[in-house]
């Protein structure tokens, strides 16, 4: 690979020159990401966790990159770019792949797509893995635990991953005869209520949330109860241990142990554990940062910290305030408002 420029920073022109939008421009890359500079200014630049990868074709190179629009949603789309010299725009297209770390997924992917699925096409999802240069074996699922036999065929030793494309029993029938135990999210009060609520509208499709939304802040409904969260011991900053180590089983499939909670539900808890008794106008716990592709909970949090997030809204609100948590909730804008709490437990 040739580099015409390097700079201290740490940053390696690609080449000379390409094209890019009818234009001479030059290709940087550097400890952050992708560059494109024109006349010597940065016209676009793209961070390595933006990348997905890259190819060439000939003279062409092609960056696949999935960026996040203003609202949070990542969009995959392709930068092309026109180089001098055949062969070392391949070896461009090498080492982008190679600092964007897809290089280590020398094994293929195995997608079990469920041909009733409407969220995401086959197409769309085959796409994500083209761009980033990830050779696929698609299959799809034509009857009822059709996912369950491919998956107990299937040699694990041939595939770096298997990813599931459709509803929950697909997820489902694709851990075949395994059992494991999960905690996603869970929510009582008003998100709980439009949940409910939502089904009578389902005519609407995904509009019916909003209906029941609209009218359950005009009902004025409030909720009284009770909260008691463990507190984490130490540092809440840590990842604690995770639940297997700590209560080891010989058998996979053994319920959970749940020495967590007091012996009386009803009686005083320990000092470990905190209460919040009164009126709510959201609960809403998750083990992931969104229960849901639209939901952008709980900034920050990641599936295996080994954490459980609370989000409340305690006492009795305006419909402005929940307004604004309900439209703040896409982004994770909602976590910043004074009305909002974000809690850290187990």
């Amino acid at each position: 690979m040739t580099a015409s420029n390097a700079s201290s920073n740490g940053a390696l022109a690609l080449g000379s020159a390409f094209t890019y939008n009818g234009g001479t421009v030059e290709l940087w890359m550097d400890p952050l990401g992708l560059d494109v500079k024109q006349g010597g200014e940065k016209t676009l630049h793209v961070t390595w966790q933006d990348v997905v990868g890259a190819s060439s074709n000939g003279s062409t190179l092609h960056v696949g990159t999935c960026i996040k629009d203003s609202h949070g949603h990542r969009q995959l789309d392709t930068i092309v770019l026109e180089g001098p010299v055949s062969e070392d725009v391949g070896k461009f297209a090498n080492a982008i792949r190679y600092i964007a770390k897809f290089h280590h997924l020398h094994k293929s992917s195995l997608p079990s797509i469920d041909d009733m699925a409407d969220k995401a096409p086959p197409a769309q999802v085959h796409a994500v893995f083209e761009a980033a240069n990830i050779m696929v074996t698609k299959v799809l699922t034509k009857h009822e635990a059709h996912a369950t036999d491919i998956v107990e065929a299937l040699d694990l030793t041939e595939y770096a991953f298997v990813v599931c494309v459709g509803g929950d029993g697909l997820v489902s029938e694709g851990n075949a005869s395994s059992t494991r135990y999960s905690f996603l999210s869970l929510s009582w009060a008003f998100i709980a209520d439009v949940d409910l609520d939502s089904e009578r509208y389902r005519f609407m499709g995904s509009a019916r949330f909003t209906m029941a939304a609209v009218i359950k802040m005009l009902s004025l409904k409030r909720w009284r109860g009770r909260l008691s969260y463990l507190v984490p011991e130490g540092e809440t900053s840590s990842q604690p241990q995770s639940y297997w180590d700590m209560h080891g089983n010989d058998a996979s499939s053994a319920a959970p142990i749940t020495s967590l909670l007091p012996a009386t539900m009803g009686g005083d808890f320990s000092e470990k554990w905190a209460t919040i008794d009164g009126n709510f106008s959201l609960f809403w716990s998750s083990s992931v940062s969104h229960p849901s592709w639209d939901v952008h909970l709980v900034p920050g949090a990641t599936a295996n910290d080994g954490f459980v997030y609370l989000v409340v809204v305690e006492g009795v609100v305006s419909v402005w305030t929940m307004t604004r948590v309900l439209l703040g909730l896409e982004t994770g804008a909602h976590a910043a408002l004074k009305s909002v709490r974000v809690i850290k437990t187990r």
